[in-house]
């Protein structure tokens, strides 16, 4: 297994060494191909990226913790799951 469940779930606290504020984060999803015209992945990431009132953005945003914000899937066509 990728992901047993003894390394899923896991709360990772940083403590900067500069003044940056940039983060990555990647969810681990079951294949999407077969569900390629309904696209949950892209449904998602618009639900994620939306950028105007009551968004994760502005949520952010007021907490001085983002000034943008990026969501989108991997390319399965691309070998990437």
């Amino acid at each position: 297994k990728a992901f047993p469940p003894d390394r899923l779930a896991r709360c990772v606290r940083v403590v900067p060494i500069r003044d940056a504020r940039s983060a990555t984060f990647q969810f681990v999803l079951p294949g999407q191909k077969q569900m390629w015209r309904s696209k949950p992945t892209s449904y998602l990431a618009h639900l994620i990226g939306h950028e105007g009132q009551g968004s994760l953005l502005t949520a952010l945003k007021h907490r001085g913790l983002a000034t943008e914000l990026t969501a989108g899937g991997a390319l399965e066509e691309a070998g990437v799951h």
